[in-house]
């Protein structure tokens, strides 16, 4: 739903006038970003269709349920002297949210109108990304959401991992990333703690769930990642980053865009998930994936503390 986000933009740059004494403000008003900030709402039973975290997926007749094939090391060929990641295992994929877009502000106008957007992920082996970990993440795309119904889950989900459901509620607020080293600003002692001190304020207080604006980093920018890891390359040295095809791919990292974060969420009034200690879950997508509603090129990071 394309909503006015003026209002909130207004809201976050007098913040920044009043809270950014010896900050350069400009600079960090004109990078305010516009995200719809969700927030969960105790108690279930939401209606077929309606927005939620947790519980059972609205899903069209007969669709199957998302899973993940997982890997051996035997599947992935690697080279020797390769690092070589931990197996996972294949299974179904834990249902997190769903967002009836008819009813979510988008305030960035980036979104489909009308339609059910959803997202799974393995919340049981919790993969952080990597090359051989697609297919871990699925983000689906309804658009009409006629005939959907509340699916079951399969037998082999287990018990923990099916979140608790609960309701959404929304508010479009202005963004900035938490990190003064992500707009390129270095800042002399005590800059960057009183930066941080003010992107926090304007963040508001935790858990994270926003559809679109900065994400709330817990590492380290993630659009390289994005850009190499769905393309199959992994860096684990830092050499690697000469690599002809790495060079070759970077400069695509600027079309990665955050779709959806979900932030650690474990309270009694929450859906009761933690991404590893106390992590959070980031949806990217390239803007003209976006565009095309390729929702099937979503990339998913997992950061953790």
């Amino acid at each position: 739903m394309r909503v006015e986000s003026s209002a909130a933009m207004a809201r976050g740059a007098e913040l920044v006038d009043a809270q950014g004494e010896g900050l350069p403000v400009e600079v960090i008003k004109a990078a305010l970003r516009p995200a719809a900030c969700l927030r969960t709402k105790p108690g279930g039973g939401e209606a077929v269709g309606a927005s939620r975290f947790g519980g059972m997926p609205d899903l069209p007749p007969d669709f199957p349920w998302p899973r993940w094939e997982g890997f051996t090391e035997e599947d992935l060929h690697l080279p020797p002297g390769a690092y070589v990641p931990r197996a996972m295992d294949p299974g179904p994929l834990s249902f997190l949210a769903q967002l009836d877009l008819a009813s979510i502000p988008d305030p960035e106008g980036r979104l489909p109108a009308t339609g059910l957007l959803s997202f799974f992920f393995d919340a049981w082996q919790q993969p952080d990304g990597r090359p051989w970990d697609r297919g871990a993440a699925r983000v689906l795309y309804f658009e009409d959401t006629s005939a959907v119904a509340r699916a079951s889950a399969p037998d082999d989900l287990h018990e923990e991992l099916r979140f608790a459901e609960r309701g959404v509620t929304c508010e479009v607020m202005a963004t900035l990333p938490l990190w003064a080293f992500e707009l390129g600003l270095k800042l002399p002692d005590p800059g960057d703690d009183r930066y941080w001190e003010l992107a926090s304020q304007i963040a508001g207080p935790a858990p994270y769930h926003r559809l679109g604006g900065w994400p709330a980093l817990v590492q380290n920018e993630m659009q390289l990642e994005c850009q190499l890891a769905s393309n199959g390359v992994y860096c684990g040295r830092r050499e690697d980053y000469e690599r002809d095809e790495v060079k070759r791919l970077a400069p695509g990292a600027s079309d990665w865009t955050l779709l959806l974060q979900i932030d650690t969420d474990d309270e009694a009034s929450g859906p009761g998930w933690m991404w590893c200690d106390s992590g959070s879950l980031y949806f990217w997508i390239r803007r003209q994936d976006l565009e095309a509603r390729r929702f099937d090129k979503v990339w998913t990071i997992l950061q953790s503390c």
